[in-house]
């Protein structure tokens, strides 16, 4: 399910009146899948409208307002999930090169997800986050995690991330991963 305000389609659309500007900012974001979902085909492109706040490490992308112009619902989105179009192709901006282990290895990855908030509940960042699993497979821009259990590390921490189900996979987006501890081989 994606937030209100975004859509699976590509899309670039920039939008002016009266100063106030209008982006359509295309992202990446980890998948999870339960038992009996669809194989995993690659990473999906979702496109969130709003008005944008720039911050160091994140942009917020945020749908709804008050009169007075503080935000009531949008995105966090770490640069890093962040798609920009070169040559028809995506390209996603490249963090430090990580060595990933061997398929079936017991794992461990930090990385940053994003934040969907309403309610005026606006953090300041992304969210830090944490996954164990069993690596499935290395893709050339994620990795599949079987069994995952995720836990935000940042901030309220949280039972298993995503909240009501137990996914049988998860895939992350290598830019949104920091770091990988191997647990060893089974």
């Amino acid at each position: 399910m994606t937030p209100r305000g975004t859509c699976a389609v590509p899309l670039l659309f920039l939008y002016n009146m009266d100063m106030d500007k209008i982006f359509a900012i295309k992202y990446i974001d980890a998948l999870y899948f339960q038992q009996g979902d669809q194989k995993y085909t690659g990473l999906k492109t979702y496109v969130a409208i709003g008005k944008a706040i720039i911050r160091e490490n994140c942009l917020i992308l945020y749908f709804r307002e008050q009169a007075n112009g503080t935000p009531i619902e949008g995105l966090v989105l770490p640069r890093e999930a962040i798609v920009f179009e070169q040559d028809n192709n995506k390209v996603v901006k490249n963090k430090e090169v990580l060595s990933y282990p061997q398929k079936g290895s017991d794992v461990g990855i930090y990385w940053t997800d994003i934040v969907h908030f309403e309610n005026n509940q606006m953090p300041e960042e992304p969210t830090a986050m944490y996954t164990e699993g069993k690596l499935m497979e290395e893709f050339n821009n994620s990795v599949m995690i079987e069994k995952p259990k995720t836990l935000k590390i940042k901030g309220v921490l949280s039972e298993n991330h995503p909240k009501n189900i137990e996914p049988e996979l998860c895939v992350i987006p290598k830019s949104l991963i920091n770091d990988i501890e191997v647990y060893g081989n089974k």
